[in-house]
């Protein structure tokens, strides 16, 4: 179990994992890493001025400006769905969208977005909606492990999709991690509650959660230990070690506001 509490403080990046892919990105990862961030920091604020932008560079599908990810994705203009899923990576995402399609084999689940522009134009449809939240340090530590990503740059990505959806919040069904991994039968009788659409409430029982791990398994990143996500000893080490990163004093200001946006978050989060 990953200890979503763990406190440190001047923690140095330890040899090996960390230091490794710090040292490997290249300088065109960090160019585009710093466009990313210029989009996240101009446009997110301003879905309008983003979702006209991505629409007149939609059709460029090879284009490197930062809007590749929805050039990729064009889903941002299809509303073929029923539900989304989405929240920052490493908060359940996975889990809740095998979770759904196992116990709703009807329903139309988007997921993977991690782009609040996704829920905000599914806010402006009357989908229903569900963002995930996850304990910062937590959240982090996995996606710093999963992705290969900077520890600086994961904390902004995390406080960029959070704190964009602030004004959203009343307007979506918020479920914590825990909610998704410990009571996914309360989360779809929220659901139900919030949006009125009648789902199956599923029998969470030992089949039921072999399969979701089953599922996430059989998908494309489910074989890699550091990827999958699924305990593992090895992750667990790392974990460890990046939670204690984490509480160094040089992010200690980041974290802290991102510890905010998670209890704002956690506030009004789903309850029975």
């Amino acid at each position: 179990m990953i200890d979503e509490n763990v406190t440190g403080a001047n923690h140095p990046i330890p040899a090996g994992f960390f230091q490794e892919f710090e040292k490997q990105r290249t300088i065109p990862q960090k160019l585009l890493s710093i466009l990313v961030r210029l989009e996240r920091r101009i446009l997110w604020p301003h879905p309008n001025a983003y979702i006209l932008a991505t629409f007149g560079l939609k059709r460029r599908a090879n284009a490197v400006f930062p809007f590749h990810y929805s050039l990729r994705r064009r889903a941002l203009f299809s509303d073929n769905y029923d539900l989304l899923v989405d929240g920052f990576k490493r908060s359940a995402n996975t889990y809740a969208s095998v979770a759904f399609r196992l116990s709703q084999p009807n329903l139309r689940v988007r997921c993977h977005c991690h782009n609040p522009m996704y829920v905000i134009q599914s806010v402006r449809w009357g989908k229903p909606v569900c963002v995930l939240v996850r304990n910062p340090v937590a959240a982090i530590s996995s996606f710093v492990i999963h992705s290969r990503r900077n520890f600086s740059s994961a904390i902004e990505d995390y406080i960029d999709y959070y704190r964009t959806l602030i004004p959203y919040r009343r307007n979506i069904l918020i479920v914590s991690f825990d909610q998704v991994t410990n009571d996914f039968r309360g989360v779809v009788r929220a659901v139900n509650s919030r949006y009125g659409i009648g789902l199956k409430l599923p029998e969470i029982n030992e089949e039921f959660k072999n399969k979701i791990f089953e599922g996430i398994q059989s998908l494309p990143w489910g074989h890699d230990p550091l990827t999958v996500s699924m305990p593992n000893p090895e992750r667990s080490r790392l974990l460890t070690e990046a939670n204690f990163i984490l509480k160094a004093s040089i992010y200690k200001e980041r974290i802290q506001l991102a510890q905010t946006l998670y209890d704002i978050f956690l506030a009004d989060a789903a309850t029975e």
